[in-house]
């Protein structure tokens, strides 16, 4: 092919306006269940209409199929919400591991206040084996990477493990704090 019979980035976004190829891109959000209503809206469109703009732009004249275009947006705009998801499922991931960790450091200034490991002592008859090790290994100074690693799991395991023991630390520590 020459490069006469393809079409500019220009003219390609121009003929992203065209009506039947907003409907292509309006029914490729609708069936991504995209509304006007929310607030990426405008840039989903946006993206949808550079997907669209560069498909054409590797056709002949502008020509090409409909349902293979359809695709292409559909795709596009899915990657998109898609990696914005796991954006926002790594940020709340992260932000999950702050506030933990501040409890860890909280948990930690519990255990020198009191020393001699006192309430942790009375703490373990309540925790499982596992989540007594886990204590333990924490206490050493291992971090959950390490944990995880030494154990054979996933990080997001050791988590929960730590979030459990949380759990049971606060309702002992609030009963034990009630008693006094």
């Amino acid at each position: 092919m020459n490069t006469n019979s393809k079409i500019s980035w220009q003219k390609a976004i121009h003929l992203s306006y065209h009506p039947a190829y907003q409907a292509l891109i309006f029914g490729a959000l609708k069936n991504l269940h995209q509304s006007p209503l929310q607030e990426n809206w405008d840039d989903l469109v946006q993206e949808a209409r550079l997907a669209l703009a560069s498909k054409l732009m590797l056709s002949d004249k502008g020509q090409i199929n409909h349902s293979y275009l359809y695709q292409c947006i559909y795709w596009r705009i899915l990657d998109l919400l898609r990696s914005q998801q796991r954006r926002q499922s790594r940020q709340t991931s992260a932000s999950a591991d702050q506030e933990l960790t501040f409890i860890d450091y909280q948990m930690a200034r519990v255990y020198a206040r009191h020393g001699n490991d006192r309430l942790f002592n009375q703490l373990k008859p309540m925790l499982t084996r596992q989540q007594q090790a886990y204590l333990d290994l924490l206490l050493s100074g291992y971090g959950d990477t390490e944990i995880a690693l030494q154990w054979h799991c996933s990080r997001q395991a050791v988590n929960k493990l730590r979030q459990r023991i949380i759990k049971k630390g606060r309702q002992f520590f609030q009963t034990d704090a009630a008693k006094q």
